[in-house]
């Protein structure tokens, strides 16, 4: 928690993570690998707060030392999940989702969920820097300031990228 002492985390590289609330076994494990290069690259990381790709997100970079952060749809913090270090309850439920765009820095995009595609298309309003993974690549193909990444390797260097230029 020394990093909330300071202001450090406000020099970091914010990287919201978006994704789909239901994953299958490999999904989730895959989505914790992901937590776990984000916060081994020293980014702040921002999800939904709640469960499936948010939940493995989040548990992979507070198990690297990242920080977390939920932007919850509900009103209350307690419906985070517990691997939140700051949950924000907005009572807003998925209008949520354009605060979480907007908030970071660059949005990752994990897997296919309707929540996903329009919080996609909310990044893309706004002209934020997407990176997708196994997500609606139908949609991003389309769109100038994205990257589809094929396999983990990929996403962490093209991340290293980001974060080396930043």
């Amino acid at each position: 928690m020394s990093m909330l002492r300071g202001r450090g985390y406000r020099d970091k590289l914010w990287v919201a993570v978006i994704g789909a609330s239901k994953l299958s076994p490999e999904e989730y494990s895959q989505a914790l690998e992901i937590g776990r290069i984000l916060g081994e690259l020293e980014f702040v990381v921002l999800t939904g707060g709640l469960g499936g790709t948010m939940e493995a997100v989040a548990r992979g970079a507070k198990e690297s030392g990242a920080l977390t952060i939920g932007v919850l749809p509900t009103k209350s913090r307690g419906d985070a999940n517990p691997w939140i270090d700051i949950p924000i309850p907005t009572g807003i439920g998925e209008h949520r989702n354009l605060i979480l765009v907007n908030s970071g820095d660059i949005v990752v995009s994990l897997f296919k969920g309707y929540g996903t595609l329009i919080e996609l298309a909310y990044a893309m309003k706004i002209e934020k820097r997407i990176i997708g993974y196994k997500t609606w690549e139908e949609v991003l193909r389309k769109y100038k300031y994205s990257s589809i990444c094929e396999d983990l390797g990929e996403l962490r260097k093209l991340l290293l990228q980001i974060k080396s230029s930043y």
